[in-house]
């Protein structure tokens, strides 16, 4: 019962080894209480005491900083023995009870001196091999001591196996059983070639030169410290994607000797030296070392301190040609950078453990100075078990919070006590909540105390409550706290929801997944203003509960005089004036109210447009969103997103009132019909005319049916049996739901089962009558849709985008893949190389009978009609028997008889260069579409053969033509995520109603990607309407959208995405012009 007592204790309060000094008491006595020396005999602890006459002596044992034994035993002597454990530390109080400290801790490893000289292992001149002990200090082990759940340790052959020679220590491996490949890559590397693992205690925490010299080269070997992922190690270039970020750290090899600065929060230093290949006994395996030389590296005090970011996706610094941000990201613009340096090293997908493994903390380590800053998040990716060698996070077991949380804390003690060596103050950033995608709420339970498993905002709150020289920014409260004041959708909106046209970065234009973990700018900013205002109150307040106090005031001295001045306040509207009252501005100013929805949908678009100067708000600090904006306010914002001076665009330059006296209304263009029609007696006869192309089509005869996957599809159920096809459930069924699985077949759910090539996860298709069959997936397009038919092993592969992507723009797509199956064959579905989802499959006959000149049809056939213009054509109208039935592209009627189809096709309206408009006419779609099209001649021009010079996002269309190229098809809708529109010109279905005068402008900007269609798209879903709408007039919200896309357009891609351009810069407020009621938005001669 006692020992589970001070077990319980020591672990939980983490005290009676690191208070400064509890023995103050005996100070001015002449002789001081002590343990005088501590020794082990026969595994037992021998303590010495001196002027010691009473009292517990209390010896532990520490597994990687988690107490795993405690031992007792009373004084009544100068010595005391406690049995069955070798110590790491002792102690003696008064009593149990009273746990009162008699005299100073005594640490058994510090009788190990820290380094402070090169130490040099010379393995050629060696005479027995030396196995580890903590009397020794070095030896080679056969456990690696690097963080690992336990039982997942890496092992490597016995010491007993390891040869000795002139050449130096080597081992050879054959089929250890803890040797093995990698295995489920996907979640991190875990392979285990074997070798040796030399191990030398240092002391204490600090950082080192390494080099060891081996008995092969690196095309043999690899060499890691304590737990590193060797084949990361050698990297070079930069830490970010936006280039800002050089990396300097990296292990080097010249010959046979390997080298490379490592530091470390551990008392020791590991030399892992591993066989390239896997080892067996037909193919052994040999790796030994020479020489290891470890050089302890003092630290030196920075001129100008820095604060060093690390952290993962919610941190990172992110390019134009993505489509979210990071607190990460924006923190640095609210220091004063002449005080403090900000250099975020934050990476997508890390976490404490990925993020030493691949040495990306090591530089910070190492480049590091003392009196620096290092800001520590870790939080969403340590929830990844991490039993992997190489896996990212810090989770041991699913939903064990205990565990997960001592295995989080190993991590984060090592962090901090390595940080701390170095001189360097870390500062813990509790994480922001993760949202759901569609609803903007956060959520908690048991399992996720405060959204997380690992518990991390309060393992790190208990880490800051244990040591002064640890600080804590309360992101998690306070973020929660600002979700609270919003509504749902709001928050929905700043997180990752993007809709077709707010920005042409990678699979983006047309809309993207959502998410509720990343988020846009607009979120970024309250994340890093809410870290400041924490960082603030707590160098204010009494309470000090983090003892930080002295860190944060020192913090606050390097912040810019209006955030501190804001912190004291709580105005922070001079440090946001992209800010507008009536679009969001809560908590920004003291009595902000929350916005209808219509008001900040666009927040992200309206923040970024008036920090650019794009648009302006009045002096009230309003940007009244919902007002409709003039051409002339809009004309001047494209000239400001695409670098063009002022009043370039001299079209849209003077008033209504102006055009009027100096020149008359441009004439609708006239264009001669081009087609004409005859009656015939045969059953469905066409017409062909010049202009285009009509095909009928007999939808009576063609027919489809859709499995959809149920929620409770067990295994090797029948998920659907019918007069096509009968689908069977896999041997195991794993069951997902993704609310962003929304495909074209309305019939096809959000429900889905795993899928993949491994035995177990095979669906089984069986045709009964030939046709294509669809797939409805979800899977990382890198790899491989595979349906195999069973009947001859013949197997289909295709990708879900069409081919494959770039290692660099890897990314999960919902798709759809189609495959042609034969009638009476059976097939298995499935993905190779990872794990895919299934939603559904759709069965869809051959048989579509459909002709350009007759068909025989019986009477009561639906007939479809398509006529589809040729280039430089558009649709007029379409005859049934002589009589117009539609000015659409499509008909369909039922056959009563014998008919006669006819389209009538007419010429495309010709170029007209100058289009003026009135500066105070309202701007309407097809007025702004002649907008962007003089600004982008203005900005890029065109080529010597008449093609447009386009922007590097502009050709990010994967597999898909864009509209210049002979293979692009106008008529259709296209799928996946390029940067053109999905839906063809030729697929819109109001183009008819566009001014003829701006025709020729509207169309060749939206083939340009620079309008869009405005229905039919939605927020966090890849989706494009059918309808451009030419009359509907824009609000100022809609510009904001369309001016930052635009302005995105000007940027380098791997360009860093807050950045703000020379020339670029809020406005001052001035009064809004609301169009000209009695200006109508009409072209001028």
């Amino acid at each position: 019962m006692w020992s589970k007592k001070i077990t319980a204790l020591v672990s939980a309060l983490a005290i009676v080894f690191s208070i400064i000094a509890p023995w103050a008491a005996y100070a001015e006595e002449t002789v001081k209480p002590s343990i005088n020396a501590v020794r082990y005999e026969n595994g037992n602890t021998v303590v010495t005491l001196s002027n010691i006459s009473g009292g517990e002596v209390i010896a532990v044992k520490y597994d990687r900083g988690v107490v795993a034994a405690v031992k007792r035993a009373e004084v009544t002597g100068d010595t005391a023995t406690l049995e069955g454990i070798e110590a790491d530390k002792v102690m003696v109080w008064n009593s149990l009870n009273g746990m009162k400290p008699i005299c100073e801790a005594y640490s058994v490893k510090s009788d190990i001196p820290p380094l402070t000289e090169p130490i040099s292992v010379d393995f050629t001149t060696m005479s027995e091999v030396v196995k580890y002990t903590e009397t020794n200090g070095q030896g080679f082990v056969e456990k690696s001591g690097a963080i690992m759940p336990s039982g997942y340790e890496r092992t490597v052959a016995p010491v007993s196996e390891i040869r000795l020679s002139t050449d130096g220590a080597s081992v050879t491996e054959t089929n250890g059983t803890y040797l093995h490949s990698k295995q489920n890559s996907d979640d991190g590397d875990d392979y285990n070639n074997g070798g040796l693992i030399y191990r030398i205690d240092t002391g204490k925490p600090g950082a080192y030169h390494i080099e060891v010299e081996v008995t092969g080269t690196k095309d043999d070997t690899r060499v890691a410290p304590t737990g590193m992922d060797s084949g990361k190690l050698t990297g070079t270039g930069n830490w970010d994607n936006a280039n800002m970020v050089k990396r300097t750290v990296s292990a080097v090899w010249s010959g046979n000797k390997w080298s490379y600065d490592f530091a470390t929060g551990e008392d020791f230093v590991e030399i892992e030296i591993e066989p390239v290949k896997l080892a067996n006994v037909s193919a052994p395996q040999t790796v030994g070392v020479k020489r290891i030389t470890v050089t302890p590296i003092e630290n030196i005090t920075a001129d100008k301190p820095t604060i060093h970011i690390i952290g993962d996706s919610t941190q990172k610094t992110y390019t134009f040609n993505e489509t979210i941000s990071a607190w990460g990201q924006t923190l640095v613009n609210y220091f004063d950078t002449s005080k403090v340096n900000v250099i975020n090293y934050s990476m997508g997908g890390r976490a404490m453990k990925s993020n030493y493994c691949e040495g990306r903390f090591d530089e910070i380590l190492i480049k590091g100075r003392q009196g620096d800053f290092v800001f520590i998040h870790s939080a969403h990716n340590d929830e990844t078990i991490s039993t992997n060698r190489f896996s990212r996070g810090a989770g041991t077991k699913k939903d064990d919070l205990t565990a997960n949380n001592a295995s989080y804390n190993e991590w984060l003690n090592m962090y901090v006590e390595a940080v701390k060596a170095r001189g360097m103050t870390p500062v813990l950033v509790t994480a922001m909540p993760r949202v759901n995608g569609s609803t903007g709420k956060y959520s908690e339970s048991t399992l996720k105390p405060n959204g997380f498993n690992p518990d991390s905002p309060e393992n790190m709150r208990k880490k800051a409550a244990s040591d002064n020289k640890v600080g804590l920014a309360e992101l998690y409260k306070g973020a929660k706290a600002y979700i609270d004041k919003l509504d749902g959708k709001e928050v929905a909106y700043i997180y990752n929801n993007t809709e077709a046209g707010e920005t042409p970065a990678n699979n983006a234009a047309n809309g993207a997944n959502g998410d509720g973990t990343h988020y846009k700018e607009a979120a970024s900013k309250q994340w890093s203003r809410i870290i400041l205002q924490s960082i603030y109150d707590q160098s204010v307040s009494d309470e000090d509960i983090y003892t930080d106090k002295d860190i944060m005031t020192e913090l606050v001295s390097y912040m810019k005089q209006e955030v501190q001045e804001a912190a004291q306040s709580g105005d922070w509207s001079a440090v946001f004036p992209e800010m507008a009252s009536d679009v969001s501005t809560v908590d920004i100013n003291p009595n902000a109210q929350k916005q209808a929805e219509s008001s900040y949908y666009y927040r992200n678009n309206i923040e970024k447009a008036l920090q650019l100067g794009l648009l302006h708000k009045d002096s009230d600090n309003l940007f009244k969103p919902m007002e409709t904006v003039t051409v002339g306010e809009f004309a001047r914002g494209i000239e400001t997103a695409f670098g063009l001076g002022e009043n370039t665009l001299s079209s849209y330059t003077k008033t209504y009132a102006e055009l009027l006296s100096e020149h008359s209304p441009a004439s609708i263009q006239e264009v001669p019909e081009i087609s004409s029609f005859e009656e015939g007696e045969f059953t469905v006869t066409v017409n062909q005319t010049e202009g285009g192309t009509v095909t009928v089509y007999n939808n009576s005869a063609f027919h489809s049916a859709t499995a959809d996957i149920s929620a409770d599809v067990t295994e090797n159920a029948v998920i659907s049996d019918n007069a096509y096809f009968t689908l069977q459930a896999p041997s195991v069924v794993v069951k997902k739901i993704d609310k962003n699985g929304v495909f074209t077949n309305k019939a096809v759910t959000t429900n889905a089962i795993e899928v993949r090539n491994d035995g177990v996860k095979q669906p089984v298709y069986t045709a009964k009558e030939s046709g294509t069959l669809t797939m409805y997936l979800y899977f990382d397009n890198t790899k491989i849709i595979t349906c195999e038919n069973k009947t001859d092993g013949t197997k289909s592969e295709k990708y879900i985008e069409g081919e494959k992507a770039s290692a660099d723009k890897r990314a999960n797509v919902f798709g759809e893949v189609t495959f042609n199956v034969e009638e009476g064959k059976t097939y298995e579905i499935y993905t190779n190389g990872g794990t895919g989802r299934l939603f559904g499959v759709m069965y869809a006959s051959n048989d579509y009978p459909n002709s350009t000149s007759s068909l025989t049809v019986n009477s009561g056939d639906e007939i479809k009609v398509v006529a589809v213009p040729n280039e430089n054509y558009i649709n007029k109208s379409i005859l049934v028997n002589g009589e117009i039935k539609t000015t659409s592209k499509e008909y369909v009627f039922t056959v009563t008889g014998n008919t006669t189809i006819t389209a009538e096709f007419t010429s495309e309206p010709a170029l007209v260069e100058t289009t003026r408009i009135a500066s105070d006419a309202p701007l309407t779609r097809e007025a702004m579409g002649a907008v962007l099209y003089d600004a982008y001649l203005a900005k890029y021009g065109k080529d010597d053969d008449g093609k447009w010079n386009k922007t590097d996002y502009m050709k990010q269309n994967g597999s898909i033509p864009s509209p210049d190229d002979p293979n692009y098809d106008p008529n259709i809708q296209y799928e996946g995520s390029p940067y053109i529109p999905l839906t063809g010109w030729g697929a819109l279905e109001d183009t008819d109603t566009l001014n003829s005068v701006l025709y020729k402008k509207v169309k060749e900007v939206y083939n340009l990607g620079l309008i869009r269609s405005e229905t039919g798209i939605a927020r966090g879903a890849i989706s494009n309407g059918k309808m451009l709408e030419p009359k509907a007039e824009v609000t100022r919200a809609k510009a904001a959208k369309t001016l930052v896309f635009a302005f995105i357009l000007t940027q380098p891609l791997n360009g860093e995405s807050q950045t703000i351009p020379e020339g670029y810069g809020i406005k001052e407020p001035s009064e809004i012009a609301l169009p000209n009621t009695e200006a109508l938005t009409t072209v001028f001669n």
